[in-house]
């Protein structure tokens, strides 16, 4: 985990013209940035989030960690990036997409790069809508908010087939 957040923070420092005192010009704002419009519909389509989401395939306790290193305080910060809804979206998106670097090495090892690449995108998939129907359940108890027509046209599309 250490070297994974010393990985962080280089990624973060530093740009094609070298160091760089503003992290939103850094290569790994440049990786989150170009992810971010994938997770804007659950809510959390910042780039550090979504940089979060990317460092947690090494292992889950990395994204908490990615977090401190890009937010900084998280008590302070966090409430400001997540409601009370996208935070829950997020955590459970966590706790569905793939558990981690490892265990997709093993899959491939045992069973070929076809069920390892399926598998990956199964479970990313799996885990984008679970945080999608919290986000629209969760707005519309929460928020008294219905979300928009399209929203409401695909959580409910998803919920018939899943059925």
């Amino acid at each position: 985990m250490f070297a994974m957040s010393v990985a962080i923070w280089l990624l973060s420092s530093f740009n094609f013209n070298g160091f760089t005192e503003n992290m939103n010009d850094s290569f790994l704002a440049y990786l989150g940035k170009l992810m971010s419009p994938l997770f804007s519909p659950l809510g959390f389509g910042d780039w550090r989030a979504s940089v979060s989401i990317l460092t947690g395939l090494g292992a889950k306790e990395i994204v908490i960690s990615t977090m401190q290193v890009l937010y900084g305080h998280l008590d302070t910060v966090l409430p400001t990036v997540f409601t009370s809804v996208t935070a829950y979206g997020f955590l459970v998106f966590c706790a569905l997409y793939t558990p981690c670097i490892a265990a997709l090495a093993t899959m491939r090892k045992e069973y070929g790069n076809k069920m390892m690449f399926t598998s990956l995108i199964y479970q990313f998939a799996i885990a984008w809508i679970g945080a999608f129907i919290v986000k629209i359940i969760g707005d519309t108890i929460f928020t008294n908010t219905s979300g928009s027509i399209i929203e409401v046209v695909i959580g409910g599309a998803i919920l018939i087939v899943s059925l």
